[in-house]
C-alpha cells in the first residue's frame, strides 16, 4: 500500500511551483485536487508523438487520426489545453467542397453511406480525426522527430469524412509541426492532396477552416485586435463575450469576426492562454460552447472554438497548402509574436520583390468579411450538438 500511495503521489506532483495552469502547486494529498488534476491534466502522447522546446510541449495523437489533441507547457506537463471530446474537436484540418448532399454508397450502405446524418444535407467533408460515428482516420506515414533530425515531427493521414459512415477520403493530409526557437510556439505546415473520382463542381466556392482549432472550458475569454491600425501597439485588443445559441443559424457566439492582426486566441482570467496566427487570414471565427466558462479537461464538453477562414474552391487533383502558429503565452506576448512574424515576413517580401509569387494560389482570392453561407440544422442530442458545430457549408 505505501509503495502504491508513493507511485500515485509522484504521479500528482506537479513538476513546477511556478506553472502558469491550475495544475501548479497541487497537493498531492487532497483528494479534491487530486480528483481535478485528473480531469484537467491527461491525454499526454507517447514522446515519440511530442514536439517541445523548454517553453512549449504538443503533441499528436493517432487515436484521433493524427491530429493535434496534445498541447502544454514543460512546467505544467500535465496540464493539456486541446480538447478532445470527440473526433470532432482537437486542432485539425477540415475542408469543405461540393457536392451537398455528400452521400456515396459502401458496401454497408449501398444506398449512401451519409444520408441526413444530421438531419440535414452535408458537403464533402474530410477531417483529420476521424468521423461522426467515432471512427478514426489512418495514419498512413509517421515520421518523429528522431528521424526527421529537427525539433518537429511529420504525420500523413487518410482523414474520413465526417458526416459519413466510415467513409474514407479520395486524399491524404499531410501535416509537419515544428517548434520555433526559444518561444513557447510551433509552425503548422498543413497540406491536402486531393485525389477525387467522382463528379461534381470543382469551382463551388466554400468556407475553409485553416485550421479548426477547440481549447479546453478553462481558457473561455475570447481576444484578438479587430482595428485599423495593425501592428502598430498603438490601440488595445478586442475581447468578445464568447457563446453558443443552437437557436441561431450558425450558433458560435460571435461566428464570423475581423481580426486584422491575423491572430485571436483564448485566454483566463489572467490573460493567459492559447493563440492561434495565419498570417494570410484576417477573418476567423469563435465561440464557446457546452458547459461552465472557466473548467473542463480534453474529455469534457465545454469548449473553445477558434478558426481562420476563408472561401476557396477545391478541384479534384488540388494541393492545398496553407501553415499557422500556435503559441502559449499572455495577450501581450501572443500579440507580440504575430507582429514579429508579420514583420519578418514583410522585410523579406521587400529584398524579394518575388516572394509574393511563392504565396499558394489558394491565398490569392479576395475574402469578403462577412459572407453568409447556409449552415446546416444541428441535432439536438447533447454529444451531437456539440460534436464538430464549426462544420458549415457555403452557398
Amino acid at each position: 500500500m505505501e509503495s502504491f500511495l508513493s507511485s500515485f503521489s509522484t504521479f500528482f506532483t506537479p513538476t513546477s511551483s511556478t506553472g502558469t495552469g491550475p495544475c501548479s502547486g497541487l497537493s498531492p494529498w487532497n483528494p479534491r485536487e487530486l480528483w481535478n488534476r485528473y480531469i484537467l491534466c491527461n491525454s499526454i502522447p507517447p514522446c515519440d508523438q511530442i514536439v517541445d522546446n523548454d517553453k512549449v510541449r504538443i503533441g499528436i495523437d493517432f487515436d484521433l487520426g493524427g491530429s493535434i489533441g496534445y498541447m502544454a507547457t514543460p512546467h505544467d506537463p500535465w496540464l493539456n489545453y486541446i480538447n478532445s471530446f470527440d473526433q470532432g474537436r482537437e486542432i485539425q484540418m477540415s475542408f469543405y467542397a461540393a457536392p451537398i448532399p455528400y452521400n456515396p454508397p459502401t458496401d454497408e450502405y449501398p444506398d449512401g453511406a451519409c444520408d441526413d446524418l444530421f438531419r440535414g444535407p452535408w458537403s464533402w467533408n474530410p477531417i483529420g480525426a476521424g468521423d461522426v460515428d467515432g471512427g478514426t482516420s489512418e495514419v498512413l506515414e509517421f515520421y518523429p522527430s528522431k528521424t526527421l533530425g529537427n525539433n518537429s515531427l511529420r504525420v500523413v493521414t487518410r482523414p474520413l469524412q465526417w458526416a459519413c459512415h466510415n467513409v474514407p477520403c479520395e486524399c491524404t493530409f499531410d501535416k509537419t509541426i515544428e517548434t520555433v526557437g526559444d518561444f513557447p510556439a510551433v509552425k503548422v505546415i498543413n497540406t491536402l492532396r486531393n485525389a477525387r473520382t467522382d463528379v461534381y463542381d470543382e469551382t463551388a466556392l466554400f468556407d475553409q477552416e485553416l485550421p479548426a482549432v477547440y481549447t479546453n472550458g478553462i481558457l473561455y475569454r475570447l481576444v484578438t485586435y479587430n482595428g485599423s491600425k495593425p501592428f502598430t501597439n498603438g490601440e488595445p485588443v478586442n475581447y468578445y463575450e464568447a457563446g453558443f445559441d443552437n437557436d441561431r443559424p450558425f450558433p458560435w457566439i460571435p461566428g464570423r469576426f475581423p481580426a486584422t492582426e491575423h491572430w485571436a486566441a483564448f485566454v483566463n482570467e489572467e490573460n493567459w492562454g492559447l493563440g492561434v496566427i495565419n498570417l494570410q487570414e484576417s477573418v476567423f471565427l469563435g465561440g464557446f460552447s457546452g458547459g461552465a466558462k472557466g473548467t473542463g479537461g480534453p474529455k469534457d464538453g465545454q469548449t473553445g472554438y477558434i478558426a481562420p477562414v476563408s472561401r476557396h474552391a477545391l478541384p479534384r487533383n488540388v494541393v492545398f497548402t496553407y501553415e499557422y502558429y500556435l503559441i502559449l503565452g499572455f495577450v501581450e506576448e501572443i500579440r507580440a509574436f504575430a507582429t514579429q512574424l508579420h514583420n519578418t515576413r514583410r522585410q523579406s517580401s521587400e529584398k524579394d520583390s518575388n516572394t509574393a509569387a511563392t504565396i499558394s494560389e489558394a491565398f490569392s482570392r479576395p475574402v469578403s468579411p462577412w459572407l453568409r453561407p447556409k449552415f446546416l440544422t444541428i441535432l439536438n442530442d447533447r454529444r451531437r450538438r456539440t460534436r464538430g458545430l464549426g462544420r458549415k457549408m457555403g452557398e
